[in-house]
């Protein structure tokens, strides 16, 4: 095992780094790129100028300008070619009221909600959701209305859809929903539902009234929920559960 850097070490490392444009790679498979601005004691690193994507997936660039990266999701650090020196200038205002002073969203503080100012999970809004997944880079959201049989007892009144990147998109997007959940709704017996793995590249979170599937577009085509969902039959197609590989009922009825 090596020996560890010095302190003197260590310094001499962060000033050659600072302001170099690094290339970050994380254990999700997303990578950041940017300007190193500082670090803290963890060490978590602060990134100026950051543009975040998707490695091996053309045009999925997105801005998200500062921001600080975990140092328990870094893969790997390189320091690009475009290793550009760059300077930041504010102009100060002449008149400073210290009420209106804008905190930037990566130090503000996070104000959990009590379990009285929670709302009931039956209350969740589907535009909250629908824009959080946005927001995290989801594929081909679905809203479905679930239609129901006479004779199918479907809890479930609305299906959320949606595709990933990849297998770790995919579970990193149902675990920021599940969190958006349990900071914003609460459960009548206080039992927050967890995320469910159905098969290889298929995620399931149950919210009650309404339930999130996170798959790939492999596992979409495959099990065609939406059809599902819609109570849409197809006669000439054989009906496949979903949870498990095998066909469960041929068009003849007969069990296989």
């Amino acid at each position: 095992m090596e020996n560890p850097l010095s302190a003197t070490e260590g310094e001499e490392i962060l000033r050659y780094l600072s302001n170099r444009r690094l290339l970050i790679r994380l254990t999700d498979g997303r990578r950041i790129s940017g300007y190193l601005y500082c670090t803290d004691n963890y060490p978590n690193i602060l990134i100026s100028h950051a543009v975040e994507n998707w490695e091996g997936i053309e045009d999925t660039d997105r801005r998200i300008g500062l921001v600080m990266v975990k140092r328990d999701i870094i893969e790997s650090i390189v320091v690009t070619k475009e290793d550009l020196y760059i300077e930041e200038y504010y102009e100060e205002e002449e008149d400073n009221n210290d009420d209106e002073k804008v905190i930037p969203l990566h130090l503000q503080k996070k104000i959990e909600k009590s379990y009285e100012e929670k709302e009931f999970i039956e209350k969740i809004k589907i535009d909250d959701l629908i824009q959080l997944l946005n927001n995290e880079r989801a594929l081909n959201i679905e809203c479905i209305n679930v239609i129901k049989d006479k004779n199918e007892l479907k809890a479930n009144e609305i299906a959320v859809i949606c595709s990933p990147f990849n297998n770790k998109h995919a579970e990193a997007l149902v675990n920021i929903v599940r969190s958006f959940v349990k900071d914003n709704y609460k459960f009548e017996d206080k039992q927050y539902p967890r995320l469910t793995r159905n098969n290889n590249g298929w995620f399931t979170y149950d919210m009650r009234k309404v339930i999130l599937h996170v798959l790939t577009d492999k596992m979409r085509r495959k099990y065609d929920l939406e059809s599902l969902y819609r109570n849409v039959k197809d006669e000439d197609e054989e009906v496949v559960d979903p949870f498990n590989d095998k066909p469960v009922i041929s068009n003849d009825g007969n069990l296989n």
